[in-house]
C-alpha cells in the first residue's frame, strides 16, 4: 500500500492558464521578482553611467561678453559662479563622442550688455546697477547635440581705474612696470643695450577690491630665440600683487590692450689703428696702441672697417692725436681700461732715418766755468760729441758743433789732474725730433794753485 501526502492550495495558490504552468509558492515568486528587479537597478546604473560619464563635458569655461561696454559706463563684471561649467550632452553618439575628444566644439557665453537685445543682461545704459544677477548661459553645440540649462550668478560692481608709469620699465625690479625677458641668448658679440616701451602709461580698469591687490604690471617676453639685433615685440600686460602672483585678470581691462616694447642691443668689434701720413711726408709713423674695442648698434657696428686709419702729420717726433667715436657711427663708443668713451687720444710717433753724428768741439768755443782758484790746463783743444737725431723733413741739414751748446764746469775742481766731462745741449734745431747725446769725450784738467809773491820789505 503506497502511503501520499496530499496538500490542499487556495483557489489562488493556483494558476488559471492550465496545467502547465507550475503551482506558484511564495519561494517561486520571490525567485522570478528578484531578477526582474536587479535587471531594473543595471539599467538604471548604465544609464547613470551614459549620461553623468561619457555624456558629460566637465569644466568648460564661462566667457563674458559685454563688459567692456560695461566698463565704457563705469560698470564691471567682479566676478561670475560658477567660472566654469559641466554639461551633460544628449544626442547623437558619433558627434558627442567627437565633442569629448575636441571640448572646443562647446561654448558657454552670458551676454552682460548688447544694447537693443532681449538676450542681454542689460539693455541700455540706464539699466545697469551694482547687485547680484542669475544669468541663463548660452550654449553653442554643434548639430544634433543638446545639453541641459545653466545659470550662473554673475555680480556688478562699480569700475575704478589704477595708473602705471613704463618711464623706467627695464631699469628697476622694483618699479611699476617690470620687464620679464625670457629663453632668450645673445649672438657672438651682442649685448643688450636697452629696452624700452614706447607707450608711457597703462591703466588698469576693474572693480575696487581687485585694483587695490594690484602692485605692479609685469611685461612677459618669452623670446624662444638668438638675439642678432634690434627687436621690436607687443606684449599683453599681466596685473601681479606684491608677491609677483599673477592677478586673475578676466575681468580687468587693461589700456593700451597690448604695449610696443623695442629692445636694442649692441654689437662689439675689436677694430686695428693704422697711421696715415700724407703723400708728401716720407716719414714712418707709429701709434701708440696698435688696437680698440669698439661697441654700439650692429647696423653702425657693421659697418666700421677692420682698420682705422688715423691722419697724422707732425714736425716732431711725438704728437697726441684724438679719435671721436661719432665719427664711426650713431651710438658708437670705444672700449677702454676705464670704460666706455666718446673719444681716444693716441699718440703718434714719427720714425725716420736715424742721423748718428760725430762732431768735433773747440775748447775756445765751450762755456767754461773756472775754478775758485788756481790755473787750470786742459789736454786738448777740442773734444768729439757723440749725437744722434731723426730729421723731420728730407731736406733738414745736419746738425753741426753750432747747434751744440757745450759747457765745461770746474768750479768744484781741487788740485791735480781730473777727468771732466763737458755738458752739451742743443740750439736752432727745428727740423729734427728725439735729438740726444750718445757720448762726450772727456777732458783731462790739471790745477794747480798760484805761486806765493814775496814780500818786497821782508
Amino acid at each position: 500500500m503506497n502511503n501520499k501526502t496530499v496538500s490542499v492550495y487556495s483557489d489562488e495558490e493556483f494558476n488559471t492558464q492550465g496545467l502547465s504552468d507550475a503551482v506558484k509558492s511564495k519561494n517561486g515568486r520571490r525567485s522570478i521578482f528578484l531578477p526582474l528587479v536587479f535587471s531594473v537597478i543595471a539599467a538604471f546604473v548604465f544609464w547613470l553611467v551614459v549620461v553623468w560619464g561619457n555624456n558629460t563635458c566637465s569644466g568648460i569655461p564661462v566667457q563674458v561678453l559685454g563688459n567692456d561696454q560695461l566698463m565704457s559706463n563705469n560698470f564691471t563684471i567682479s566676478s561670475i559662479e560658477p567660472a566654469n561649467v559641466d554639461l551633460v550632452l544628449r544626442g547623437k553618439g558619433e558627434v558627442i563622442d567627437r565633442i569629448m575628444q575636441d571640448q572646443s566644439l562647446v561654448g558657454a557665453f552670458v551676454n552682460v550688455f548688447d544694447p537693443g537685445s532681449s538676450d542681454a543682461l542689460f539693455e541700455s545704459a540706464d539699466e545697469i546697477k551694482e547687485g547680484k544677477y542669475t544669468v541663463a548661459l548660452d550654449v553653442t553645440l554643434p548639430d544634433g547635440v543638446s545639453c541641459s540649462t545653466k545659470s550662473v550668478t554673475i555680480t556688478v560692481e562699480k569700475a575704478s581705474h589704477k595708473e602705471f608709469s613704463t618711464t623706467l620699465a627695464g631699469t628697476n625690479k622694483e618699479d611699476d612696470v617690470r620687464l620679464n625677458m625670457s629663453n632668450y641668448s645673445f649672438a657672438n658679440g651682442i649685448s643688450l643695450d636697452r629696452q624700452t616701451v614706447v607707450e608711457e602709461n597703462i591703466t588698469v580698469i576693474g572693480d575696487e577690491k581687485t585694483l587695490a591687490q594690484v602692485d605692479h604690471i609685469a611685461l612677459n617676453i618669452d623670446w624662444l630665440k638668438d638675439l642678432t639685433g634690434d627687436a621690436t615685440v607687443y606684449v599683453t600686460p599681466v596685473a601681479c600683487d606684491r608677491f609677483g602672483d599673477e592677478i586673475e585678470s578676466r575681468f580687468l581691462r587693461f589700456e593700451p590692450a597690448t604695449l610696443e616694447v623695442n629692445i636694442k642691443v649692441n654689437k662689439y668689434k675689436y677694430v686695428l689703428l693704422s697711421a696715415k701720413a700724407p703723400a708728401e711726408d716720407d716719414g714712418a709713423y707709429s701709434l701708440s696702441q696698435t688696437g680698440v674695442g669698439v661697441i654700439g648698434p650692429v647696423f653702425e657696428v657693421d659697418r666700421i672697417p677692420d682698420v682705422i686709419e688715423v691722419e697724422v702729420s707732425q714736425d716732431i717726433r711725438l704728437q697726441d692725436y684724438t679719435i671721436y667715436s661719432r665719427d664711426l657711427g650713431s651710438g658708437v663708443r670705444f672700449i677702454t681700461d676705464e670704460g666706455e668713451r666718446a673719444e681716444l687720444t693716441v699718440t703718434a710717433e714719427k720714425k725716420s732715418t736715424l742721423v748718428k753724428l760725430n762732431l768735433l768741439v773747440k775748447t775756445q768755443n765751450m762755456l767754461i766755468v773756472p775754478p775758485s782758484s788756481g790755473s787750470y790746463s786742459l789736454d786738448k783743444d777740442r773734444i768729439t760729441v757723440q749725437i744722434e737725431y731723426y730729421p723731420l723733413v728730407t731736406d733738414a741739414k745736419k746738425l753741426t758743433d753750432e747747434n751744440l751748446i757745450v759747457t765745461l764746469d770746474l768750479s768744484d775742481l781741487k788740485e791735480g789732474q781730473t777727468q771732466v766731462e763737458a755738458r752739451v745741449g742743443f740750439i736752432n734745431a727745428q727740423d729734427i725730433s728725439g735729438a740726444k747725446v750718445i757720448e762726450v769725450e772727456k777732458l783731462t784738467v790739471t790745477l794747480t794753485s798760484d805761486p806765493q809773491i814775496e814780500n818786497p820789505e821782508s
